[in-house]
C-alpha cells in the first residue's frame, strides 16, 4: 500500500478521532467549570501558544506591521494580546453549548441597533458583513434571542461530528444555518422572507468565489458572494463586530449601512463595491485590532 493511501485510510481517521475525543472532553470541562476560570485558562493557553508557536507568532507580527504600519515592538505586543484574546474567544465559543438566553442578554450590550433596524424594517432582509473579530458566534445568537430572524453562512468543519455540535449550538439559539455552498437563489429567498444573514468575508475560502482587493495594505482574496447578492437585491451592506470589554462582557457594534455604487458596467461596480465592503471591515478591525486573527494562515 502506498504511503499516501495508508495515511488516508488509517492514520488520518485515527488522528481525527483522537482530536474529536479531546474536543468532547474539552467542551465538557470548559462548560463544567466557572466562566471566569475557563477564560483564565483560555487567556493562558493563548499566551503559551504565542511563545511556543514561532511560525504563527512571526506571521502575526508581520501581518500587523504591514496592515497597521507599526514598529516591531508595538506589533509584537499587539500580537501577544491577539493570541490571548483568541484563547478567550475560543472558550466563549465552546461554552455556547451551555449558555442560555439570559446569559447572552446579560453579556452583550448592543451599539447601533438603529442601523440594523433601518434595513431590517424594510422587510427585504439584511446582509451583514462580519470578520473573525472577537466572539463572533454571539452576534447571531443575540439578534435571534431579541426577536430578529437571522441566519449565518458557514463552512462545514472537516469532522462532521464536531460540525454537528457547532451547528447544534447555533440552531439552539434560533439561528438558521446556511451552507457556504448554498445557491444565491436560496439566499435571496431568505432575504425576501426578511432574514438578516451574516457573511464572514475577511478571509479567503476555497469553497466560494473570491476576488483580489486591497485589504490592510496588501492584495488579498476575499469572498465576492455577499456583494453580488447585495447588488442583485438592492440592499446595502451592514458591517458588524463584537468586542470584548475589560470585564469580559461584550459590545456588539453595528455600523451604518454601506450603500453600493450602481453602474452600467457591472464588473466595475463589483470591484468598487467589494472595495467598499473591505474598507468597512478594515474600520471594524482597527477599532480593536487585538481581536482579529492576524495569524491566520489564509492571510499571509
Amino acid at each position: 500500500m502506498k504511503k499516501g493511501n495508508l495515511y488516508k485510510k488509517y492514520i488520518r481517521p485515527s488522528k481525527n478521532h483522537i482530536i474529536y475525543l479531546f474536543g468532547i472532553l474539552l467542551i465538557w470541562f470548559l462548560n463544567w467549570i466557572a466562566r471566569k476560570t475557563a477564560l483564565d485558562i483560555g487567556n493562558f493557553a493563548g499566551f503559551l501558544t504565542f511563545y511556543l508557536s514561532g511560525k504563527l507568532r512571526r506571521r502575526g507580527v508581520r501581518n500587523i506591521r504591514t496592515g497597521l504600519s507599526l514598529e516591531k515592538v508595538e506589533a509584537f505586543k499587539l500580537c501577544r494580546r491577539c493570541f490571548m484574546n483568541a484563547g478567550k474567544n475560543l472558550v466563549d465559543g465552546i461554552r455556547m453549548v451551555s449558555i442560555s438566553k439570559s446569559d447572552v442578554l446579560k453579556l452583550v450590550e448592543v451599539k447601533g441597533i438603529e442601523n440594523f433596524n433601518r434595513v431590517y424594517d424594510s422587510r427585504k432582509g439584511v446582509i451583514g458583513i462580519l470578520g473573525h473579530i472577537g466572539s463572533f458566534e454571539l452576534m447571531p445568537a443575540y439578534l435571534s434571542y431579541t426577536g430578529y430572524k437571522v441566519g449565518a453562512v458557514a463552512r462545514e468543519m472537516y469532522d462532521p461530528r464536531l460540525d454537528r455540535i457547532l451547528v447544534g449550538n447555533r440552531r439552539r439559539a434560533g439561528v438558521k444555518i446556511i451552507k457556504a455552498t448554498s445557491s444565491p437563489k436560496h439566499l435571496l429567498k431568505l432575504l425576501h422572507n426578511g432574514y438578516g444573514i451574516g457573511f464572514l468575508m475577511d478571509l479567503e475560502s476555497s469553497v466560494v468565489s473570491v476576488k483580489e482587493v486591497t485589504f490592510l495594505n496588501r492584495m488579498v482574496k476575499v469572498p465576492v458572494g455577499p456583494v453580488r447578492i447585495a447588488m442583485h437585491s438592492g440592499l446595502p451592506l451592514s458591517p458588524m463586530a463584537i468586542y470584548r470589554k475589560k470585564d469580559n462582557s461584550f459590545i456588539f457594534y453595528i455600523g451604518k449601512p454601506v450603500e453600493l455604487a450602481e453602474l452600467d458596467d457591472r464588473k466595475a461596480a463589483l470591484d468598487i463595491n467589494l472595495q467598499k465592503a473591505v474598507a468597512a471591515l478594515e474600520k471594524l478591525i482597527k477599532m480593536k485590532p487585538d481581536e482579529w486573527v492576524w495569524m491566520n494562515s489564509k492571510w499571509k
